[in-house]
């Protein structure tokens, strides 16, 4: 897989670029807000339509105009696409090949992507949130029905937290969610048969790129932290049948049934989930180093470009957006030199230098300057 051409209009502070990168590494420099980060995000609003900065689609839009386009020509198994967006400040219009697609969530499964920003560094130590978003964006680009069925429980879920909320204590009935309830259930038991799956595969490659960051010092782990009370080891959790999660999950339900009336919310489900990882046994984001819980990332990143070529058949495209600064040499090295050869690589950076002189050598080098991409 990799990314013939890239054009953008009036996005962000970009006027017009037409780019073909080179199927290898591919660099931008340039100092802080001249663009060099737009190009990555007009390349990464291909997963799923949407930016990794924001969700208001005016701030994608060059000052004084009142539209942008991004066209992206990706070549997948030898099969060229035709990815197109146009976004004003009251549409999104995507079409692909030339066909318009009423949902941008049909973009799913054409462009795999795995990005390393700055706000990824804490992924370990940040919020559950923002692990469960990991997760299942993983899980989408490879399985695109999985994201439908995640907005269909997200909207159960807020059909049912709604009832809740405006039940008072008095007339408050159960009957009223029952229905909610097994919609609930079955949809947030196959959200959770697939997060165990897929954080098994995961967290066997991550373990092995982990061991080569620290040569083979420590061993790291994970776990997939349940609200339903699913307490075995990802290697044994990940077998768990749809009906034995139901199961729990039912009966998580009935336990939490007082504490929803009172608390106004539904206080079951993979909405409350959370991953833990562990460093020989201690938990990284309790008791990790800062360099540990970097580390635990990026051998994450590591594992996701394996584990998407595993499922897909495909390296998946990398995009690496000012992190090579929080990153020493080895596992900047180790990072780059993983995906060379292998992945199409896109690098945002205000400092050449920070490339280390072999793998300096073999990139392709944009200078961007208020907003004007010059090939070097």
């Amino acid at each position: 897989m990799r990314i013939s051409k890239i054009s953008c209009r009036n996005f962000r502070n970009i006027t017009r670029a037409e780019i073909e990168p080179v199927a290898t590494l591919n660099v931008f420099i340039g100092s802080n807000a001249q663009g060099k980060t737009n190009i990555l995000e007009s390349i990464y609003m291909f997963v799923a339509g949407r930016s990794f900065r924001t969700t208001k689609k005016e701030d994608l839009i060059k000052f004084s105009s009142d539209s942008t386009e991004v066209n992206l020509e990706l070549i997948k198994k030898n099969i060229t696409y035709q990815l197109y967006l146009h976004i004003d400040e009251n549409t999104k219009t995507l079409t692909i090949d030339g066909v318009n697609r009423k949902r941008i969530s049909d973009l799913l499964g054409y462009l795999n992507i795995v990005s390393f920003f700055p706000h990824d560094l804490s992924l370990v130590s940040g919020s559950p949130r923002m692990r469960r978003e990991f997760i299942d964006l993983e899980i989408s680009q490879v399985v695109p029905a999985y994201y439908k069925l995640c907005q269909n429980y997200n909207r159960v879920l807020k059909q049912r937290n709604l009832i809740l909320k405006n039940a008072s204590s008095q007339s408050f009935s159960r009957s009223m969610l029952s229905s909610f309830d097994d919609q609930m259930i079955d949809l947030g038991s196959r959200i959770i048969q697939k997060r165990l799956e897929m954080l098994y595969k995961l967290s066997i490659l991550a373990k092995l790129s982990h061991r080569q960051l620290t040569d083979a010092q420590e061993n790291l782990t994970m776990k997939y932290v349940s609200n339903i009370g699913i307490e075995e080891s990802l290697s044994q959790a990940h077998k768990m049948s749809k009906d034995q999660i139901t199961d729990l999950y039912a009966k998580k339900v009935q336990q939490v049934q007082e504490k929803e009336r009172y608390r106004k919310t539904s206080l079951a489900g993979p909405h409350l989930d959370d991953i833990s990882f562990f460093i020989n046994n201690y938990d990284v984001r309790r008791f990790g180093s800062q360099g540990q819980q970097r580390t635990t990332v990026l051998a994450l990143k590591l594992a996701e470009l394996q584990f998407m070529k595993s499922e897909t058949g495909d390296m998946p495209i990398l995009v690496l957006d000012d992190v090579l600064s929080e990153l020493d040499r080895k596992r900047q090295t180790m990072l780059l030199e993983t995906a060379a050869g292998q992945a199409q690589t896109f690098v945002a950076t205000t400092d050449i230098s920070l490339l280390v002189a072999d793998i300096r050598q073999k990139s392709t080098i944009y200078v961007v300057e208020n907003g004007v991409i010059t090939k070097q």
